[in-house]
């Protein structure tokens, strides 16, 4: 069989790391988005924009994922085995976690330390008026590749066809309702991530934008492959560093925030 070897790559922009106060921050890549819809199954992973709309006659979901891979970030695999269930690929390991809150000591990432957590999302067109109560988060319960569609979240095994078209939600997690500022979507996923920090093996599937309602007027929102670099989806992450750093350990406890975005 052939084999690939994924390596998980996190660049750090230097250019936009500072210092305010008591806060650091840092931008990175989110790992990867799609959208899928009832009008075709065509890839979706490279374009610019993701749609989200509901109609009558059509849907359209956006899909985000945060960065997993092993706790070494790199592993040679076969494709079938890894969108099986025990596979380490989808993990969010505390070697991952360790970098999205800027703490390099792993024995420090625990639910309390980490203040909040949100995911932001740019809208770049709206033909659905105020947003607000319009859209849900749900949580993946299914991996996907690229190529996902309405009916098939991967093609790697008998396994890739969604149970129920337009993806599988995890029914353990509680709908997020995003916040609406402007033309900014936030979406708290503080609680979701502290409880993947004490499971033994957190995997991490993404996350699903959808309509809430029987209706959406057409929502376009910026993808990771979008060319204006500020609007790309991000993780913000706020975390007591207190300890993680060398040049901490004598300070006041301090905060870290991360983007991610792509």
């Amino acid at each position: 069989m052939d084999f690939l070897k994924f390596s998980l790559a996190l660049p750090l922009s230097l250019g936009a790391c500072g210092i305010l106060g008591d806060e650091v921050t840092l931008e990175q890549k989110l790992e990867s988005d799609t959208y899928i819809t009832t009008a075709n199954s065509r890839n979706h992973a490279a374009d610019t924009e993701l749609r989200i709309s509901k109609s009558a006659t059509l849907e359209e979901r956006a899909l985000l994922r945060l960065p997993t891979s092993d706790e070494n970030g790199s592993t040679e695999i076969d494709l079938e085995d890894a969108f099986d269930d025990n596979f380490d690929f989808f993990f969010l390991g505390t070697a991952i976690q360790s970098t999205l809150y800027g703490c390099p000591k792993e024995t420090l990432i625990t639910p309390e330390n980490l203040m909040s957590s949100v995911l932001e999302i740019d809208v770049t067109a709206n033909a659905a008026g105020s947003l607000t109560g319009q859209l849900e988060a749900v949580v993946v319960a299914k991996p996907w590749w690229q190529n996902v569609s309405w009916k098939t979240a991967h093609a790697f095994s008998e396994k890739g066809n969604w149970e129920t078209a337009g993806g599988d939600v995890d029914a353990d997690y509680t709908p997020i309702v995003p916040t609406v500022s402007g033309t900014t979507l936030t979406i708290d996923l503080t609680a979701y991530l502290k409880v993947l920090m004490v499971k033994e093996k957190p995997r991490h599937y993404g996350f699903m934008l959808r309509a809430s309602n029987d209706t959406l007027g057409a929502v376009k929102i910026a993808a990771v492959q979008n060319a204006a670099y500020i609007l790309t989806p991000r993780l913000v992450s706020t975390y007591d560093a207190t300890g993680c750093r060398a040049d901490y350990e004598s300070d006041s406890a301090r905060t870290f925030t991360q983007y991610l975005g792509r």
